[in-house]
């Protein structure tokens, strides 16, 4: 007797709609509703989806609904597949023309007359309707105990259709659902590791699979960097790649690759040209992995920049999720997906995570790279990101070293001829009678910043670096230790200031105690003389005097500090309302000894009138300034010429102070070069012989700014011996 539909089509379509507006709608679930067209009847009845694989022109069992049984045999697990491969003797490509029936699958006639509902089979095709054509999806079919008439089929369109657009939805939300869960862990505070085990996780779920295997290239070898799996995890899990396992070929071939049924040679032979297979990795993924045999495997690499720089494997479909137990187009279009996007952030991870880590190598201390801790950091970041070095080492010029010499990183270099070693840079070269994996390569270190230039050395266990490692991670680890290089730079220029600087205070208090030794000699004599001699007295007189001017210079060199410290700025001023004249008297005051003893007339023909010699300002610093500027006019000046000082009002508000001498001429190129800290008037007039820090001008142009001022020079050839130079400082009358 035939089974006739229990429901109408219009009401096919209503149920089918309403199911696809529920959001926890299985493909089963619509199985199931569509079988109740017949199990009214008291049939006995079972419903299959198969759905079509383009690339291997087959169809798959993927879910199934009976009214009897929950189980399919298995025997028939993994195994259930319609092939259809190129058509032959009348067979035909379109997959929607297929004769699917129980007569063309001996093994599903088998199994539904077991349970008895081996009467009848209807096969109804499922379409994607495109702008173009209908594209085929899949299959339902229907088997039943009793004969199934013709309308069963306009009764099942409705729930097909449902079917199309639910696979489609569900293919869509699986894609979109893998990145969001991806980028969701992209977090800087991440660790490589954990985000690459997060990226396993989520591929393994979103693909249904039993497990997902990450492996990455370190020191020459492919090694697991993460995984995710249904079974349970092992402590320190490492699994060699041997260069006959399919991992390799696959980052060779750099295509992704589906195989069914790993065991089937003739189908490994077909997909990747070999039966060569890593027997013990296989072996050891089977035993702690999977914890049961490899079936369906699905490779994909990673590829930046033409590089290989990870294989993604999933291993094993479930199949609760796919009765055939075969990764399809749309877990492989899932897996190419997420590929595509870790080629494009796991560089960049990559490099914010090696950037922190240099970033805290040269922020630990002074000369990081002096320290062993240090120097194996930095070796261990260059091997774990270029694979195949051996050896690292730095070729740089150190203070106190003569010329440029090897500083090792890690490793072995094979020589340390710096001449031998940067002969070639640039290139990967053969180690002179070595073998074919000993290599090494010079790459230079440049930076605007860096007095003289320095090398990094790479040995090599291969013989070429590719594209990524040579225009991204060689560049940035250049780059890194160059701002290494730089601040060790730094801090030896630094500390050869502060030698200077404490030279000169120093010699300054080495002044003031000649001075006082002077006083004392002067004194004891005129003690025990009793003589009242007019000149003795003024010889005490000027010795104590000098001793005072004396130590008031250093006081001045003292307070420079507050310059190293930065601490020179519009905030950090003390201002109070001074007398200009004051200032630039007392300071001509404490310098006219130094000008005697180079037989200079120190003069100020100009100063301000009493109305309008008081301004707002820091006195300290602005004494420093003067200082500075009349001190360097007597230093720089020939013997027996004058040092001029003028005070006068200037336009806007302003008041100006000029100092002129007759002596060393700064060169235009100098410029800029005088206002840097530490730097000499560099003009081969035996400048660099006279005493000082290098300090005055920098500090003199710091004031002036932090008072909203200006300090400017001009220095002209008066005849073939000498140049008059004159410095002129303009500050506001009353700075705020």
């Amino acid at each position: 007797m035939a089974v006739q539909p229990n429901i109408r089509p219009a009401d096919a379509y209503e149920i089918a709609l309403s199911l696809l507006t529920r959001p926890q709608t299985s493909r089963k679930d619509i199985l199931k509703e569509a079988a109740r067209l017949v199990v009214g009847d008291g049939a006995r009845v079972a419903i299959l989806l198969w759905l079509y694989d383009p690339e291997w022109k087959a169809l798959l069992l993927s879910r199934f609904w009976s009214s009897h049984t929950d189980t399919i045999p298995k025997e028939l697990v993994g195994s259930i597949i319609f092939w259809r491969h190129e058509p032959t003797d009348g067979c035909d490509s379109d997959p929607l023309k297929w004769g699917l029936s129980l007569d063309a699958l001996p093994e599903i006639r088998a199994w539904a007359s077991l349970f008895g509902f081996a009467k009848s089979d209807r096969a109804m095709a499922i379409t994607k309707l495109t702008a173009e054509k209908a594209e085929p999806v899949g299959f339902v079919q229907v088997f039943s105990s009793r004969t199934l008439p013709e309308a069963i089929e306009a009764a099942l369109t409705p729930y097909a259709e449902a079917l199309a657009v639910l696979i489609d939805r569900g293919r869509n939300d699986r894609l979109v659902k893998a990145l969001i869960d991806v980028q969701g862990h992209s977090e800087p505070k991440t660790s490589l590791k954990e985000w690459l085990e997060t990226a396993a996780s989520v591929l393994r779920e979103v693909t249904k699979a039993e497990a997902c295997l990450i492996f990455r290239e370190v020191h020459g070898i492919i090694d697991v960097a993460a995984y995710a799996t249904t079974a349970g995890r092992a402590d320190k899990l490492q699994l060699r790649v041997a260069q006959s396992s399919v991992i390799r070929r696959v980052a060779r071939m750099q295509k992704i690759t589906r195989i069914r049924m790993f065991s089937d040679l003739e189908e490994r032979e077909r997909i990747l040209g070999t039966r060569e297979n890593d027997a013990d990795l296989q072996a050891m993924v089977e035993k702690i992995i999977l914890q049961k045999q490899i079936r369906a495997v699905l490779l994909a690499p990673v590829i930046f920049e033409g590089h290989t720089i990870a294989v993604i494997v999933l291993l094993n479909k479930m199949i609760e999720h796919h009765i055939a137990a075969a990764f399809t187009l749309t877990d492989q279009k899932i897996l190419a997906t997420l590929c595509e996007y870790l080629a494009g952030v796991l560089p960049s991870f990559e490099m914010y995570q090696a950037l922190n880590r240099m970033s805290e190598i040269s922020a630990s201390h002074v000369h990081a790279l002096d320290e062993s801790a240090e120097r194996e950091k930095t070796y261990n970041l260059l091997v774990g990101m270029i694979p195949g070095v051996t050896g690292a080492a730095l070729i740089r010029r150190k203070r106190g070293d003569e010329k440029p010499r090897l500083y090792p990183l890690g490793g072995k270099i094979w020589s340390e001829d710096v001449e031998e070693l940067t002969r070639h840079s640039g290139k990967v070269t053969l180690v002179p009678g070595g073998l074919a994996d000993e290599n090494y390569l010079t790459t230079k270190i440049e930076s605007l910043e860096l007095a003289e230039p320095a090398w990094l050395v790479l040995q090599l266990a291969r013989g070429f670096l590719n594209a990524y490692e040579r225009e991204y991670i060689l560049a940035f680890f250049r780059i890194q230790l160059s701002h290494v290089l730089v601040a060790d730079q730094g801090a030896d220029e630094l500390i050869d200031h502060f030698a200077q600087l404490r030279h000169a205070v120093r010699s300054g208090l080495t002044g003031v105690n000649g001075y006082i030794e002077e006083a004392t000699e002067a004194f004891n004599e005129y003690r025990e003389t009793g003589d009242t001699d007019v000149l003795e007295e003024a010889k005490l007189h000027k010795a104590l005097y000098r001793a005072r001017q004396s130590a008031k210079k250093t006081d001045y060199l003292l307070d420079v500090s507050r310059f190293l410290l930065g601490n020179i700025t519009r905030s950090s001023l003390r201002v109070g309302r001074h007398s200009v004249n004051a200032v630039v008297l007392s300071v001509l005051d404490t310098l006219r000894p130094a000008a005697e003893d180079r037989n200079l007339v120190l003069n100020i023909h100009e100063k301000l009138p009493e109305t309008m010699d008081e301004a707002i300002f820091d006195r300290p610093l602005i004494e420093m300034l003067t200082f500075n500027l009349v001190e360097n006019a007597i230093k720089y000046s020939h013997r027996n010429k004058r040092v001029d000082v003028a005070v006068r009002i200037g336009q806007g508000g302003y008041w100006i102070l000029r100092v002129s001498d007759i002596g060393i001429w700064i060169r235009p190129e100098d410029k800029e070069r005088i206002w840097e800290p530490f730097t000499r008037r560099p003009t081969g007039q035996h400048a660099e012989s006279r005493p000082g820090t290098g300090l005055g001008l920098a500090v003199c142009r710091q004031i002036a700014q932090a008072h909203e001022g200006k300090i400017t020079y001009r220095s002209e050839m008066k005849d073939a011996e000498a140049a008059v130079t004159s410095f002129s400082l303009q500050i506001p009358r009353g700075v705020k």
